[in-house]
């Protein structure tokens, strides 16, 4: 087992594209767009891994701007979020509040790997309305195609 801190190339101040608010589900719409390219040939179940890792760093960054912190822990992100499948990671991810954001440890059945979510600026329109227990992100992820 390795642990590689990977630089995935996310896209994602003009990749977390904030869109509708839905009256009747309170919450945000995101996609999070990824080009990910890696000197490493990923099995289809690692792929699945960190495109779910990505969608988790999407929205953390978006629960940043929300709440003005990280989550403490992955169920607080689980609770606030829908559209990540959190039992792909069969509970070997973490996340970690460092100096430089939030650090994202996930094990992909082969190596261990890690991304950092940076803060993102405060979403204040919508502040008011994510004190709702309802409220939820709700994520989606487009990949870019590296043009290979």
């Amino acid at each position: 087992m390795r642990f590689q801190t990977i630089p995935l190339l996310l896209l994602l101040v003009s990749a977390i594209s904030c869109g509708s608010v839905r009256a009747n589900e309170p919450g945000i719409d995101i996609e999070a767009t990824v080009a990910r390219y890696s000197e490493f040939e990923l099995s289809e179940h690692q792929t699945a891994i960190l495109d779910e890792a990505t969608k988790v760093s999407a929205a953390s960054r978006v629960f940043y701007g929300l709440y003005n912190r990280w989550p403490k822990d992955i169920q607080e992100l689980s609770d606030r979020t829908t559209g990540i499948d959190f039992t792909i990671f069969d509970g070997k991810i973490a996340i970690n509040a460092t100096a430089d954001g939030l650090a994202i440890t996930v094990f992909d059945g082969k190596d261990v790997r890690q991304l950092l979510s940076t803060a993102s600026p405060p979403l204040s329109e919508l502040k008011e309305l994510a004190q709702s227990p309802d409220f939820k992100i709700r994520v989606s992820l487009r990949r870019e195609s590296d043009g290979a």
